[in-house]
């Protein structure tokens, strides 16, 4: 579970780098493009915006692959407002991740246990510093192109991007000094994959969101396995995220600290909950 909150807060810095300016070396992208290579560049950027599962409330069983280890849980998702990652142990749910626009909330149900953090502090703690949100965490997790500064992506923000054609991909560029951010679209106007890297102090970041198996749900296409391969410095963590059993129209309920749960440093949390399978 430690490295599955590792992924989620390193995938905010998918979305959540800067502003959203395309220049390369410091300069305007210059791009001499005929009429017809735009449109077409623009219809397909505007298929896989259509095709974005518009739900307000999804459901989802998960299967985490992380290294050597591998959890089950659900994944809860209320658009643009919350979310929540379980993890589960012989069908009993031990840990949780819930994140909304101000705050995230890790809870160890075995040891009753919980932290809550700003995102801000969040980020930090898991070695962010910059400035994230909880917009950019949701599309990075569910496979939806999101534009610094601007939120998730709409049809006016297609000339934000510096677009190429590359055989039957589409490819949206925003590179900048601090960051370059790509998407690719696949040959049936899915998001394909999200990348990022950048400079955080010393160390480079790299990280690497890759969507496949998509299902049709009410509501639109949904992507049945993220996975992710995230490099800070030295470190590198690569996994995936398995979706079933999607389900649409239900409610959830955030986790409210009973009587028996201490409140703990996000250190001392991740300590047991690191713990948990030993």
């Amino acid at each position: 579970m430690k490295k599955i909150l590792y992924i989620l807060s390193v995938l905010v810095l998918l979305s959540s780098c800067g502003g959203s300016k395309r220049v390369v070396n410091g300069n305007h992208v210059a791009t001499t493009k005929t009429t017809e290579m735009v449109s077409a560049e623009k219809t397909r950027y505007e298929a896989t915006l259509q095709k974005v599962c518009n739900v307000a409330l999804l459901q989802a069983r998960v299967k985490y692959n992380i290294g050597s280890r591998s959890l089950s849980g659900r994944m809860n998702v209320e658009r643009g407002k919350r979310l929540c990652l379980t993890a589960t142990v012989l069908g009993f749910e031990v840990a949780r991740l819930e994140a909304n626009r101000q705050k995230v909330t890790v809870v160890d149900k075995f040891d009753k246990l919980y932290a809550e953090l700003s995102i801000a502090e969040f980020a930090q703690q898991m070695g962010l510093r910059d400035d994230v949100s909880y917009e950019a965490l949701e599309c990075a997790l569910l496979g939806r192109m999101f534009v610094p500064g601007h939120g998730e992506a709409s049809k006016k923000d297609f000339k934000r991007l510096d677009w190429t054609t590359n055989g039957d991909k589409v490819v949206g560029r925003i590179v900048n000094a601090k960051y370059s951010l790509e998407y690719i679209i696949n040959n049936d106007n899915h998001l394909l994959q999200t990348s990022v890297k950048a400079k955080r102090g010393n160390q480079d970041v790299k990280a690497e969101c890759r969507y496949i198996d998509y299902q049709h749900i009410e509501g639109g296409d949904f992507a049945g396995i993220a996975r992710f391969d995230v490099t800070l410095g030295n470190r590198n963590v690569k996994g995936s995220l398995w979706f079933t059993s999607p389900i649409v129209g239900k409610n959830w309920t955030s986790f409210t600290p009973t009587e028996g749960y201490r409140k703990v440093t996000l250190k001392e949390l991740m300590t047991a909950v690191r713990n948990l399978k030993n």
